[in-house]
């Protein structure tokens, strides 16, 4: 659903099938945000996060974590996460996520 959502919206997607997976797209396609969900198969959210933040080329990118739960399972997942979305996620509370997140990700223009 979000990759339609998102492809509609204009952006470009890359998909992943869980955790290890999403590492490794991440670090090699470079994207400028990542949406993670926590509850994945394998590696959970928590520590795809931590290994892309240890990562030189991922390191600075924007994480948006989406999860159901709110529990103490999900507190490193919170707190690894540059900002975290409830399920069920508001499409324009993805949408406003994902420009601030953008905004993080590009660096402003030196000032004259």
């Amino acid at each position: 659903m979000w990759r339609v959502c998102l492809t509609i919206s204009g952006y470009a997607v890359t998909e992943a099938v869980d955790g290890a997976d999403a590492v490794a797209k991440a670090i090699q396609g470079a994207p400028a945000v990542i949406l993670m969900d926590f509850s994945m198969p394998g590696m959970d959210g928590a520590e795809a996060v931590q290994k892309l933040k240890l990562h030189a080329s991922t390191r600075a990118t924007p994480v948006i974590g989406i999860t159901a739960h709110s529990t103490p399972t999900t507190r490193e997942f919170r707190r690894v996460c540059d900002a975290v979305l409830e399920k069920p996620v508001n499409p324009d509370d993805l949408m406003a996520a994902l420009r601030q997140a953008l905004r993080w990700a590009v660096p402003p223009p030196p000032e004259v």
